[in-house]
């Protein structure tokens, strides 16, 4: 997981400086943060010097560049004033600035990695899901639960199985990733993948999906995916069983 690109708020805005955040295109180098870049409209804005300099909020929209392939990302975010310690040459002192707390990014910022060996359908599901992180935790989950149907949808996995009666049934997200769990292969993963499933789940039923449940569904979706998809890890696997079946007993 991509952790410096979940980075949601940066405190005391410098005119210009280096972000956590890895470049979507070359994957590098950090994106830079320019004030020239910006535009800021404000909602709320102290009028006398009797105000509170917190009272100014506002929307900000820029670009941030990566200096190694030169490219650059939109971001919207709010901001507002507040006060900071601020520490110089071994002293400290407060000093009002300005924080911002990103809501968008376009294109998004990959917070999981995606290999080209997963199908293209399911890397767009996860990019609209990335898109919706910073904005919209719930309708995040929501797509990150979608993307296990579109996994399903990949394999064939049915949505709908001939009763005992001989009617048709519709087969719930559970069903398919139970049989989809059929083939040893996939075992493993579809485990990953039921988790996820009662993440989305649980916050649907509740209305809250906090910020540490979603990060949990992408870490095991992660896993999920390259175990099914990716594989690299499958023949040390392989060779891991071979030495613990022959050695069980030493």
């Amino acid at each position: 997981m991509n952790k410096d690109n979940l980075t949601k708020r940066i405190n005391y805005l410098s005119s210009n400086f280096q972000t956590h955040i890895i470049c979507p295109y070359c994957k590098k180098d950090f994106l830079e943060f320019n004030k020239n870049n910006t535009n800021k409209i404000f909602t709320s804005r102290c009028e006398s010097p009797d105000s509170d300099p917190r009272d100014d909020k506002f929307f900000i929209s820029g670009i941030l560049i990566c200096k190694y392939c030169e490219k650059g990302i939109t971001f919207l975010g709010k901001g507002n004033n507040d006060l900071f310690e601020i520490y110089d040459k071994g002293e400290s002192y407060d000093e009002y600035g300005e924080s911002l707390e990103f809501l968008a990014f376009a294109p998004p910022l990959e917070l999981i990695g995606l290999s080209d060996k997963i199908p293209p359908k399911i890397q767009e599901s996860l990019r609209e899901s990335f898109s919706l992180y910073f904005l919209d935790m719930k309708a995040c989950a929501n797509r990150i639960r979608e993307t296990i149907e579109v996994i399903m949808n990949d394999f064939r996995i049915p949505k709908k199985k001939k009763s005992k009666k001989n009617k048709m049934s519709n087969l719930v997200l559970h069903r398919r990733i139970e049989e989809f769990g059929l083939k040893s292969k996939y075992s493993e993963a579809s485990k990953y993948l039921t988790a996820i499933k009662w993440i989305g789940n649980e916050g649907s039923h509740s209305g809250i999906f906090n910020e540490e449940s979603v990060l949990a569904g992408y870490e095991m979706l992660e896993k999920a995916l390259d175990l099914i998809y990716v594989k690299d890890n499958q023949k040390l696997l392989k060779i891991r069983d071979k030495i613990l079946k022959t050695k069980r007993y030493s």
